[in-house]
């Protein structure tokens, strides 16, 4: 059996901001980026990059999810 890691990542993630208090820090993904760039850890991982989706797709994505809570 072999480990295989994917890595996801939009280098626009970082310019956004979710409001005072949210668990999410996009900044942090920019630095764990620069971190997986530097000390080569892309060339052990399998990069992949998506277009960017349409509105439609991503309210049917969370009307499955509030569905599902």
């Amino acid at each position: 059996m072999t480990n295989r890691t994917a890595y996801f990542y939009d280098p626009d993630v970082g310019n956004f901001h979710y409001g005072a208090g949210h668990p999410m820090k996009p900044h942090r993904l920019s630095l764990t980026h620069s971190l997986v760039l530097h000390y080569g850890l892309y060339k052990k991982m399998m990069s992949l990059c998506f277009p960017p989706s349409v509105s439609a797709v991503m309210l049917l994505g969370n009307a499955t999810a509030s569905a599902a809570v």
